[in-house]
């Protein structure tokens, strides 16, 4: 996978605009970086997206800008010259696909069936655009279309907004996801940049879902965690798990059987995705103890904590479907 489409797949949404005035090009740009979505995508639909692309390579380095609404060789050709550093089509264009790969330009076609899926996949692609996802049945159909290739993931855009959000990129086959809801027409004409950083930051959040998952108590020994436990059962009716490590009460309370990470437990918050939080976590200037991290068979984090502790506590973050 290309640093450009890591990224993408790390901030998790790529703002899709349609641009007319390229002097407030950089100015959304900024804007978006601001909120912690670095990555712009201008669509092709305006005779203005040539000259947009061009000011905000020239003024946000640190912004992956995109075409997107790409329909023919000749508008990837343009776009490029003009900085474009990914391309995004509506639907699967062989031409378009072939002349990316052949020079290297990271390609996100449209598909909306299993057909132009297969194709994509003889064609060495991995990432999809789903469009339009919400009125073809937009997670369930991920879902369904997912099942017979594996390894594919896909980009929805049609659809997605801040309500259904998170409910996307909680989904294993999701790759990103795409929208014009963090940058409405509105914003930009009257160049509201606040809003637009102020919306990005909603997005991020409602994307990363974090919640409060559970409170880790290091009691020291598996004697004193089993204490714990039988006090906490049968004063307060609470119902006991026990696994080698721990003891978990009400799945809510953690008894550590022996000293773990943080000084007198560790506090846990459910997360859509750990790489992305992480990411996230460290834009806000944390650390990750590179030795908590735990991942699943096929590499995807499961949990890390971060270096900071709270209160003698440390901070972990932990996959929703996944158990700490």
């Amino acid at each position: 996978m290309s640093s450009i489409m890591e990224k993408i797949h790390l901030v998790g949404f790529v703002p899709v605009v349609a641009l007319n005035d390229a002097q407030k090009a950089a100015g959304l740009a900024g804007a978006l970086e601001r909120g912690g979505i670095p990555i712009i995508e201008v669509t092709y639909r305006t005779a203005q997206a040539p000259d947009c692309i061009r000011e905000i390579k020239k003024n946000c380095p640190n912004v992956l800008v995109g075409a997107g609404t790409v329909i023919s060789v000749e508008q990837v050709k343009s776009a490029v010259d003009c900085g474009a550093m990914f391309i995004v089509s509506p639907g699967y264009d062989e031409k378009i696909v072939a002349y990316c790969l052949e020079h290297d330009i990271p390609v996100v076609p449209g598909i909306s069936n299993p057909s132009e899926i297969q194709r994509a996949v003889q064609a060495g692609l991995k990432v999809l655009k789903l469009f339009p996802s919400e009125p073809i049945g937009g997670v369930s159909a991920i879902n369904f279309m997912a099942a017979p290739f594996p390894g594919v993931q896909f980009l929805p855009a049609g659809g997605v907004l801040m309500s259904n959000l998170g409910q996307y990129l909680a989904n294993e086959h999701v790759f990103a996801c795409a929208g014009g809801f963090v940058a409405r027409a509105g914003m930009i004409d009257k160049e509201d940049w606040d809003t637009v950083t102020q919306t990005c930051r909603q997005a991020i959040q409602a994307g990363l879902g974090f919640e409060f998952a559970h409170l880790g108590v290091n009691c020291g020994t598996a004697e004193s965690a089993r204490d714990c436990a039988d006090f906490l059962c049968a004063n307060f009716d609470q119902t006991a798990r026990e696994g080698n490590s721990s003891i978990f009460i009400d799945e809510r309370i953690e008894l550590m059987k022996k000293p773990f990470f943080g000084k007198n437990g560790h506090i846990g918050f459910y997360t859509n995705s750990v790489e992305r939080a992480v990411y996230q976590l460290e834009l806000r200037g944390n650390k990750v103890l590179t030795q908590s991290v735990r991942t699943d068979a096929k590499g995807r984090m499961l949990s890390a904590y971060l270096q900071s502790e709270v209160g003698g506590f440390a901070v972990h973050v932990v996959r929703r479907t996944a158990r700490a």
